[in-house]
This record gives C-alpha cells, structure tokens and sequence, in this order.
C-alpha cells in the first residue's frame, strides 16, 4: 500500500513540469503572434502596446524555459523573479492599450503609477506568504487587496465602459488575474499546475 502512494506522488509531482512544458509552448506561439504583429503595426501607438507586451513575453519565456531546461522542477517564490518583471509591464500596456482605445491622450500616468504600486505591494504580498514570513490569511487578504485595488485604478482612469472590446478585455484580464490568488491558498502541486 505504501508503495503505490509514492507512485502516485511520484506522478503529481511532475504535473507542474508537464504544465510547464505545455506553457513554454503556449508562450512561443503567443510570443510569435505578438512579434508579427510588431512587425506588420503600422501605428506608433499599437507599437508601443505591443513591444511591452513582447517585453513581458521575453521574461515570462525565459523563465519557463529555465524552469524546463535546465531546473527541471517549479519552486513556486522564483514565480515571482518572473513576475516582479513581467506584471508591471502587462499592467502597463494593458493601461495603454484602454487609453489607444478611448482614442484621446490621457495624462494618467499618477494612475499608472498607483496601479503598478498596488500590483508591487500585491507581490510582496504573495512572496511573503509563500516564504513563510506571513500567515497564509494575512498574504491572501492584503495580495487580494492590492489586486482588486489595481483593478479598480485601472478600470474607473482607463476603461471606456461603453467600449465592448475594452471592457472584454478587462473582464478577462482581471478574471485571469484573480486565479492567482485563488492557488495561492493550494498546496505546492495543484498552486504551480
């Protein structure tokens, strides 16, 4: 009986890589998307949007391919060697792109300042508790916080309600973005699947 329950940790325990794998090659095809449409914009807004977008993905791939190649295995806090990179800069051309899309220039940028220092205090947060320097309550309230007060900045300074693409686009964004928060209550396996 006890051998088979290593067996079947054995298993869960390569999840994460699989996952992994599975995201690195998720990551090259987005990332391609995202470089021809750098390549075909013809807009210097767009171009901006895009390349942070491409900025974010060049981390975010680095990482995973680290992860693959050459660790082998997730140990979830370096997550947030990638993240403490790539989440401002989504953030940011998320921010951008709702503004291209109201079609009139904004001065925003204490708003975007406000959300990338909500998104910072939100990874401390989470970094904090999956170090053990914060009760895992403590971590999920003040990261859930952080997070939803980085929402709200973004979308009452950027989002055009009356812009379905926009406001889909937010929805999504910070649908995605709240999962995280979720797993970071599970254990180690079904946090990094």
């Amino acid at each position: 009986m006890q051998f088979k329950a290593r067996i079947v940790m054995a298993d869960e325990s390569r999840w994460p890589y699989k996952t992994a794998v599975a995201s690195l090659f998720v990551q090259l095809v987005v990332g391609g998307v995202t470089a021809a449409s750098a390549a075909l914009s013809k807009s210097p807004d767009l171009d901006l949007i895009i390349n942070l977008e491409l900025g974010s993905q060049v981390v975010e791939f680095a990482w995973y391919t680290f992860v693959v190649v050459f660790y082998r295995r997730i140990l979830t806090w370096t997550r947030y060697i990638d993240w403490v990179v790539s989440t401002p800069l989504m953030l940011l051309s998320l921010s951008l792109f709702f503004q291209h899309r109201a079609g009139v220039p904004l001065d925003l940028w204490p708003s975007i300042v406000g959300v990338l220092c909500l998104n910072a205090l939100m990874l401390a947060c989470g970094l904090a508790l999956e170090l053990g320097a914060i009760p895992t309550f403590y971590g999920l309230v003040a990261g859930t916080a952080a997070l939803a007060g980085s929402f709200a900045l973004l979308f009452f300074h950027f989002v055009d309600p009356s812009d379905a693409l926009s406001v889909w686009t937010y929805a999504l964004n910070s649908g995605v973005w709240s999962l995280y928060g979720v797993a970071a209550s599970f254990s180690d396996v079904p946090k990094n699947v």
